[in-house]
């Protein structure tokens, strides 16, 4: 299987996961509620391989160790950045006089917003780089000048840096 089909299939796993758990009542069983739950945390463990991989596959090679610490540092990162904000979010709420159900819904809402609003930006950076920055794979090569949004000088300044 090609990384973009099991990319393009972990996004369809969160997207159906995510967009299940809102739709329960309050009282359904943990059972219910844990099957959208698991889907989701399927399609986050599908992608993380294929994703590095795409993302080192920009590298050279001799840069590929400092490359796949800076992707994980930045995963793990977010991670614990999003959970300390959900759960001050949730802790807000629930001080607020909100139930927890309610609560709960709100903020499943609230992500599913943000994640339709970085999608979009995604889409208008990927456009603005021309298209191939946003094709996995995509090589340095097929990305000229134009294309880039900080231009030809300051790449030359980059790998010089790096060099």
């Amino acid at each position: 299987m090609s990384a973009k089909v099991l990319i393009l299939v972990s996004l369809g796993c969160l997207v159906v996961g995510d967009l299940g758990l809102p739709l329960f009542p309050a009282h359904a069983a943990v059972a219910v509620v844990a099957l959208p739950m698991i889907v989701t945390g399927a399609g986050t463990g599908l992608s993380a391989g294929p994703v590095d991989g795409q993302a080192l596959a920009l590298v050279p090679p001799e840069k590929a160790g400092m490359a796949a610490g800076f992707v994980n540092t930045l995963r793990l990162g977010g991670e614990a950045v999003a959970g300390a904000v959900y759960g001050s979010l949730l802790t807000t709420l629930l001080g607020g006089g909100h139930t927890y159900n309610s609560a709960f819904h709100g903020l499943l809402w609230g992500l599913a917003a943000v994640s339709l609003g970085l999608g979009a930006v995604r889409v208008a950076v990927a456009r603005a780089c021309g298209g191939a920055a946003g094709r996995p794979g995509a090589s340095r090569a097929a990305m000229s000048s134009r294309a880039r949004p900080f231009g030809r000088k300051r790449d030359e300044a980059r790998r010089r840096r790096w060099s």
